[in-house]
């Protein structure tokens, strides 16, 4: 028992030793922001290449063209491809109106097994916007319903 006390004792009148390993870098980087400074870094360096590569490329709409295509392939090829489309079976699971305007909630199936809730905003089915909820603190509930840039599509039918 006097061990422990005597251990304490000292352990309270000694300076705690740093055993820190990884120290501040020269731009004052903190260890923790390590890795998140290196990628945004890499990210900065490969939009700069891409910006080069682009603006030396691009000298006509045949060469914007052929370089989009390029650019989609390429993509397609590092996320394994598009898979197969299938049908949507859209279910209209209710229907909001206000003065105006109305809202329709949908429900689409975007794989087998797999659902996005979307909705309809609109005077008529000309011209709605298909737009999806969204995932944030109070979703619906924040009172942001409208137009917004994750709209999908614009829905015409006729």
């Amino acid at each position: 028992m006097q061990a422990i006390s005597l251990a304490a004792m000292l352990l309270a009148v000694l300076p705690a030793e740093d055993l820190s390993v990884l120290t501040p870098g020269p731009d004052c980087t903190t260890p923790d922001q390590f890795l998140e400074h290196w990628l945004a870094s890499r990210v900065e360096e490969a939009i700069a290449r891409r910006r080069d590569e682009f603006e030396k490329t691009i000298k006509s709409a045949a060469a914007c063209q052929k370089w989009q295509e390029e650019r989609r392939a390429f993509f397609r090829v590092r996320i394994g491809g598009l898979p197969e489309r299938t049908p949507l079976n859209a279910q209209i699971t209710g229907t909001l109106k206000g003065e105006g305007y109305r809202i329709e909630k949908i429900l689409l199936e975007t794989r087998p097994g797999f659902h996005l809730t979307a909705y309809l905003l609109g005077e008529s089915y000309v011209g709605m916007r298909v737009t999806d909820v969204g995932h944030w603190a109070e979703g619906m509930a924040s009172g942001a319903i409208g137009p917004k840039p994750s709209s999908i599509a614009l829905v015409v039918i006729g």
